[in-house]
């Protein structure tokens, strides 16, 4: 690198920095605009004529000249016109969730918060599995009552965690 200058006095090894931050600039332009607009970068490109990798380095802030008009001249008829219906986007109908399920759910969750923190607290392995398995269920959705919970035929002794058969009628 030499230290000229130009007529004026700008340093000549300056130029090429200006002109990146200018490519720079023009690629964020057509991104904020392409994301403004709601265009994706494959629509962008089907209506420009250029192949989606070409906008993404164009967006990148390395345009040539002739695809950053492309992209202008597209992106101005989308303002314009609007998006091509084929080329819209397609979003899922979202249910809305009602008060009620949205009680219902969180209801659900603090049940399960309940259950998890009895199982960290459980004496006997049976009773962790058994909240555990409470617990489950409840993320499921499925009911559980009394009559549904599960049969257990072993039983943890207490003080050494160790089964000790079937001792539940003793």
């Amino acid at each position: 690198m030499t230290d000229q200058t130009t007529e004026t006095g700008t340093p000549i090894q300056e130029e090429p920095a200006v002109q990146e931050e200018a490519h720079r600039e023009a690629g964020l332009r057509v991104l904020q605009r392409r994301k403004e607009l709601g265009v994706s970068r494959a629509a962008l490109a089907a209506l420009s004529g250029l192949t989606a990798a070409k906008v993404w380095r164009c967006e990148d802030g390395r345009p040539l000249a002739e695809e950053l008009l492309a992209l202008e001249e597209a992106l101005s008829r989308v303002e314009r016109d609007g998006l091509p219906e084929q080329m819209r986007p397609r979003r899922a109908k979202k249910k809305p969730v009602r008060a009620a399920e949205h009680a219902a759910l969180i209801q659900r969750l603090q049940r399960v918060e309940t259950l998890l923190g009895q199982a960290i607290d459980a004496k006997t392995r049976k009773d962790v599995n058994d909240l555990l398995a409470e617990a489950q269920l409840v993320i499921s959705g499925e009911p559980m009552g009394e009559t549904e919970k599960l049969e257990v035929t072993e039983d943890d002794d207490e003080t050494t965690g160790e089964p000790v058969g079937d001792s539940e009628a003793s």
